[in-house]
């Protein structure tokens, strides 16, 4: 019976949940920090990736933008 592979690495997914649990903020304080709704903070946290939002989340889980969406684009291409 041959397996799937399971990746070891994190996805931007974990990676925002860490940064956020780390730094203590709730969901609400993380997008009024990052000005974005509270819906598209769930949005995104379960795997809905939006430029825009990763843009504006990155400053406040002290994350690196560019480093966020790369990470992001490297997951949505393992997952196809």
């Amino acid at each position: 019976m041959s397996m799937e592979p399971i990746s070891l690495e994190d996805n931007y997914t974990d990676v925002v949940g860490k940064a956020q649990r780390g730094l203590g903020l709730s969901d609400t304080e993380l997008a009024r920090r990052g000005g974005v709704p509270a819906s598209a903070l769930g949005h995104f946290k379960g795997g809905g990736f939006d430029l825009d939002t990763a843009r504006k989340l990155a400053g406040p889980l002290n994350l690196g933008a560019e480093s966020l969406i790369e990470l992001a684009q490297k997951s949505c291409i393992r997952r196809r």
